[in-house]
C-alpha cells in the first residue's frame, strides 16, 4: 500500500519515471519510436505534456550528437524556439567547435546568458568565441572598445560589433558607422550599420540623403534596410517621408522593393499622406505581372476597400494558382470587410485545392490552417509521411495553427536530423 501511494503522489506532483517514448527518444532509437509514436496517436493517449518532454528530449540529442556543420546547422535551426532550447543550447555551448560559439550569440542575444558569460570569452584563442563577448560590448561604457572592433580584419567580429552599436545608441559612433556602412565589404556588416544610424536617437540631420546616395548601389537586402530607416523617426521627418516617395514612385525600382515600401508604409505611416499613394503602388502591382512581387503583396495585403477589390479580381483571374490560393486566403483574413458569402466561396476554393497532391495542395491546407479550418487535419497529417522534407515541416506548423501540434509527433523520429530538428522546435513553440 505504501508504494501505491508513493506512486501516485509522484505521479501527480510530476515526478514519475519519465515514459518508454521519452526514453526512447534520449537513446535515438528511431526505428522503434516512430511507430510507438503513431499508435500512441491512433489511440488517443499522447498527451500534450508527454509530446513536448519528447520533443525536448529529441532537440537535446540531435544538439549533443550532430558534430562539425551538421552540428552549426543545428544550432540555428533550434534559434526559432532558443527560449526552449536554452538548456540543450547552454549545455552545446560547452563545447569548442563552431557550433558551440554559435550557440553562444544565439543564447546572449535571446537574453539566456548573462552579460558577464559572455564577456568570459573576450580572450578566447578562438575568434569565433570572442563573437560573443564583442557582441556584449552594447552599453554606453563599451564605446572604445566596441568602436574599435568596427574596422576589426575579422568580418565576424566587425558585424557583431555593429550589432551591438544598434544597441547602444552611442552618438559618437556616428562618423564610424557611416564609414562602415559605405565601405565595408560585407553586407551584414553594412546593414548592421544603417541600422545603428536609423536607431540612434537624434541621427544626423543629413541622414536620410546619406542613404539615399548609399541605395544607387545597394543590394536588395541593404535597400530593404534603407527604407525601413526612412520610415523611422525622426528620420522620416528628416527627409526620409521625400526618399519613400521617391522610392514608390520611381519606375525603376524593383516590383519587390516597390511592394515591400508600399507594405511598410501603410503598416507604419499610414496617416501621414503616404497611405494614398502606397495603396496606389500596391494596386498597380496587383494589376501588373511580377508573379513574385503580386505573391508578397496578397500574402501581406492590407484589408483595404480598393485593395480587397483587386484581390477580388485575382481570385477569379486566378484560380487554382499558387497567386489563387494566396488571392483566397487574403479574402478570409479579411474577415467582414469582405461578404459572408464570398468568404464562404473563397473557403470552398480552397478546400477543394487542399484535397489535391502536390504543392498547390499543401499551400492550400496551409491556408486553410491559418483559418483554424480543421477540416484539412487529416490532410495535414498524412503529409506526415511526404518524402519532401518541406512539405512535412508546412504541414508541423500547420498543425500548430490547428492547435495540434501534438499530432506532428512522429517527425521527431525522421529520418533527417533536420527534420527532427525543426519539428521539435514546432511542438515546443506551440501554445501549452
Amino acid at each position: 500500500m505504501r508504494i501505491a501511494i508513493v506512486g501516485v503522489w509522484l505521479l501527480l506532483t510530476g515526478c514519475a519515471a519519465q515514459s518508454a517514448l521519452v526514453t526512447g527518444a534520449q537513446r535515438g532509437e528511431l526505428a522503434s519510436l516512430r511507430p510507438a509514436l503513431e499508435a500512441r496517436l491512433r489511440a488517443g493517449t499522447l498527451g500534450r505534456r508527454e509530446a513536448r518532454e519528447i520533443a525536448r528530449v529529441t532537440l537535446e540529442r540531435e544538439l549533443a550528437q550532430a558534430r562539425g556543420e551538421e552540428a552549426l546547422r543545428r544550432v540555428l535551426e533550434s534559434e526559432s524556439c532558443v527560449h526552449d532550447a536554452a538548456k540543450a543550447l547552454r549545455a552545446r555551448s560547452h563545447g569548442k567547435d563552431a557550433a558551440a560559439a554559435e550557440a553562444l550569440v544565439v543564447l546572449y542575444e535571446a537574453g539566456e546568458i548573462s552579460r558577464g558569460t559572455a564577456l568570459d570569452h573576450a580572450d578566447d584563442p578562438d575568434s569565433a568565441f570572442r563573437r560573443v563577448a564583442v557582441r556584449a560590448l552594447d552599453q554606453p561604457g563599451d564605446h572604445e572598445r566596441r568602436i574599435g572592433f568596427f574596422t576589426h580584419s575579422d568580418g565576424a567580429l566587425r558585424i557583431m560589433a555593429l550589432r551591438a552599436a544598434m544597441v547602444a545608441g552611442d552618438s559618437r559612433e556616428i562618423e564610424a558607422l557611416r564609414e562602415r556602412a559605405r565601405l565595408d565589404p560585407e553586407p551584414d556588416a553594412r546593414s548592421n550599420a544603417i541600422r545603428a544610424l536609423a536607431l540612434l536617437d537624434d541621427p544626423p540631420d543629413d541622414l536620410a540623403a546619406f542613404l539615399g546616395d548609399l541605395a544607387r548601389t545597394a543590394d536588395d537586402a541593404t535597400q530593404g534596410d534603407i527604407a525601413v530607416a526612412w520610415a523611422l523617426s525622426p528620420v522620416f521627418e528628416k527627409g526620409g517621408r521625400e526618399a519613400l516617395v521617391g522610392l514608390l514612385s520611381s519606375d525603376k525600382t524593383k516590383p519587390e522593393q516597390r511592394a515591400q515600401a508600399a507594405l511598410l508604409v501603410l503598416r507604419t505611416r499610414p496617416e501621414t499622406g503616404l497611405g494614398a499613394l502606397g495603396e496606389s503602388v500596391l494596386l498597380q502591382i496587383l494589376a501588373g505581372d511580377a508573379q513574385a512581387a503580386r505573391l508578397l503583396v496578397l500574402r501581406s495585403a492590407p484589408a483595404r476597400p480598393k485593395v480587397l477589390e483587386a484581390v477580388r479580381t485575382i481570385v477569379k483571374q486566378e484560380g487554382k494558382t499558387e497567386l489563387g490560393i494566396a488571392a483566397a486566403e487574403a479574402q478570409l483574413r479579411a474577415g467582414a470587410l469582405v461578404p459572408a458569402a464570398e468568404r464562404e466561396a473563397a473557403k470552398a476554393r480552397l478546400f477543394t485545392i487542399a484535397g489535391t497532391d502536390g504543392g498547390l495542395g499543401s499551400h492550400a491546407r496551409a491556408a486553410l490552417a491559418r483559418q483554424g479550418d480543421r477540416r484539412v487535419q487529416a490532410w495535414l497529417e498524412r503529409d506526415l509521411q511526404a518524402r519532401d522534407p518541406v512539405r512535412k515541416l508546412m504541414a508541423a506548423r500547420s498543425l500548430a495553427a490547428l492547435e495540434a501540434a501534438g499530432r506532428a509527433a512522429p517527425l521527431l523520429a525522421d529520418a533527417e536530423p533536420s527534420v527532427r530538428t525543426r519539428a521539435a522546435c514546432v511542438l515546443l513553440a506551440a501554445p501549452r
